[in-house]
């Protein structure tokens, strides 16, 4: 029981400053000695008058970009609530929720970890099926465009970045049903939000794969029948 509770001491205690310890960079100058933890808030130089460990040149960290432009797509699914009616209205509304994404982001950041820019997404779903003997297809498009407020959190001496947005802006809903030579639309907006998080993981200074959960919410209260 001593030895385990003396090694849960050690990882809480000893372990925490012995990876501090290695993530600490020491600046020599002629008239002082600094203590850095992270590179990114000195332009690191080498001269005669500066003197770097040669650990912190194997970090080879670059500078981020101040422009990001990332192109994303997926699959997207409607969380609204089905109507009530039939079972097979209710199953036709239900396949009608899982469908294709494509989004662009732009963003500029004013500092190292905040920026502002713009967002657009496009969804897109497509169903066939038979309600009470008619043969239906529909096509759903789902479009949000607006302003945004990015947040970066760099990863510690790596390029991988955490990356939050925030958005509001228009969002704009068509829906078009065909049955026969006949066919019918419903075309709605309103001001709708945005939230997303994701994770980049650098593949170069410039570039990088990343992964994002995002979620696009709006009520629109009228619509357009045609």
């Amino acid at each position: 029981m001593r030895s385990f509770i003396g090694v849960c001491l050690f990882i809480l205690f000893i372990l925490p400053f012995s990876t501090k310890a290695q993530d600490t960079t020491y600046v020599h100058r002629p008239d002082t000695l600094r203590q850095a933890t992270d590179p990114e808030y000195y332009n690191w130089r080498e001269s005669s008058n500066d003197t770097i460990i040669p650990s912190i040149q194997k970090q080879n960290y670059l500078k981020r970009p101040v422009f990001r432009l990332a192109i994303s797509g997926g699959t997207g699914y409607r969380l609204g609530r089905t109507p009530e009616g039939s079972e097979e209205l209710t199953d036709f509304i239900n396949n009608m929720r899982l469908g294709g994404q494509f989004g662009i982001d732009l963003h500029f950041f004013l500092k190292r970890k905040i920026a502002l820019g713009i967002e657009y997404d496009y969804y897109n779903a497509k169903h066939s099926g038979t309600i009470e003997n008619h043969y239906l297809k529909d096509n759903t498009k789902i479009q949000f465009i607006g302003p945004s407020f990015a947040g970066r959190i760099p990863i510690s001496y790596r390029r991988d970045a955490f990356v939050y947005t925030l958005a509001i802006g228009y969002g704009h809903f068509k829906e078009i049903t065909k049955e026969a030579d006949e066919e019918e639309s419903f075309t709605g907006g309103c001001l709708a939000g945005k939230g997303s998080i994701g994770y980049d993981f650098a593949l170069s200074d410039k570039v990088a794969l990343g992964i994002k959960l995002s979620l696009l919410f709006g009520n629109i209260k009228n619509f357009t029948y045609t």
